[in-house]
């Protein structure tokens, strides 16, 4: 029996129970129809939120479109297209409204989407960038989607920055001596 679309939907959402995560990841694994599937499902929800995610341009002393905000946090993550992987940890290097950097030991291809959890953050991104540095990579991602105790990515963040607040949120934390 396959995976459901509704169930994958949830998964990547950061919804599903902790008994629904593992029969659908062991399914995952053993069944190439059901990784084509998350793909897929994954592929659709980045295409289907990208127009959302347009902002306001940042006019700060770097030339980006948003503010970044130096932090730390270690979470674990999950390659979702194009293939689907084990578990990998990151450490979270900087935020900003609608993308984040994170620093791992492994590197990951620009278009690759992958689910994160940082405490009880869920995130749904897309890698724009990867760098490697002394066997460490540096990975730029865009936000595709978040769930944080039920709400939208875009509702929390927004609010953080605008209210300078970001730093406080739990499982972030004000950075301190760089790991490097």
């Amino acid at each position: 029996m396959h995976v459901h679309q509704t169930d994958l939907h949830f998964y990547l959402a950061g919804r599903a129970t902790r008994d629904e995560i593992v029969t659908l990841e062991e399914h995952v694994f053993r069944c190439g129809a059901c990784r084509d599937l998350l793909a897929s499902a994954a592929q659709f929800i980045r295409n289907f939120t990208a127009p959302r995610l347009a902002s306001v341009a940042y006019r700060g002393p770097e030339r980006r479109r948003e503010q970044r905000i130096p932090t730390q946090g270690i979470g674990l993550l999950r390659i979702v297209y194009p293939t689907f992987s084990t578990r990998i940890e990151f450490e979270v290097v900087d935020v900003s409204n609608n993308g984040l950097r994170i620093r791992t030991l492994l590197g990951f291809e620009p278009g690759s989407i992958l689910q994160l959890q940082v405490s009880h953050h869920f995130i749904l991104a897309e890698v724009r960038y990867c760098i490697e540095d002394e066997g460490v990579f540096d990975s730029g991602l865009q936000i595709i989607d978040m769930q944080t105790s039920g709400e939208q990515w875009w509702q929390v963040r927004s609010a953080k920055i605008r209210t300078g607040d970001l730093a406080e949120e739990e499982g972030f934390e004000p950075p301190s001596e760089s790991p490097r």
